[in-house]
């Protein structure tokens, strides 16, 4: 095994073993995600997070970083530098559309990033607690999980304003390793 290889599988241990420690490895925080998926173009800087409980709902924030590995560009399309984004939550085996942040519907200048680029793209989660007015919400009734990211508007061609933006991202490619999300207590 090179070097390299047993210093990465050396850090996916102690990123296991921060989060068993962070999260006192308790069934109520949901369930832990062991490992990062080396071959996901995005990557979450954890493997867990916490939404903390606010006056109105769930505040937090996932930081991604998307490396680009494929041969073509990628065109992220974008309001003021937010992207179309929804977590997906895995139930029962299967991932399912949880919960989209809010974003204002404008066209800004696509976020271009050439192969071998990389690209920060945050993704802010607010979710109003059900039952009260305040949106986005998620959509699922146990909000602590596995979930992964999944980009809406990622294109390997960019054409403004002809109908779609470009051919999309294949699937494979618009989504980030898998992650925990976990709760504060209200």
């Amino acid at each position: 095994m090179s070097v390299l290889r047993t210093l990465a599988v050396a850090r996916n241990s102690l990123l296991v073993v921060a989060t068993v420690v962070a999260t006192g490895a308790c069934s109520s925080y949901g369930p832990l995600v062991e490992d990062m998926d080396p071959s996901a173009l995005f990557q979450t800087d954890s493997l867990s997070y916490k939404l903390d409980a606010r006056n109105i709902g769930y505040i937090g924030a996932i930081d991604v970083r998307f490396t680009n590995r494929t041969a073509d560009t990628t065109y992220f399309i974008n309001c003021n530098g937010t992207t179309g984004v929804t977590l997906q939550k895995l139930v029962d085996g299967e991932w399912r559309d949880a919960y989209s942040p809010a974003r204002n519907d404008c066209l800004s200048p696509p976020i271009a990033v050439p192969p071998g680029g990389t690209a920060n793209l945050p993704i802010p989660v607010f979710s109003g607690y059900p039952g009260n007015n305040f949106f986005p919400k998620f959509s699922v009734d146990d909000i602590p999980g596995v979930y992964r990211a999944m980009w809406t508007a990622a294109v390997t061609s960019y054409h403004d304003g002809r109908g779609s933006f470009g051919n999309p991202l294949p699937l494979e490619h618009r989504v980030s390793n898998r992650f925990a999300l976990r709760l504060s207590p209200r």
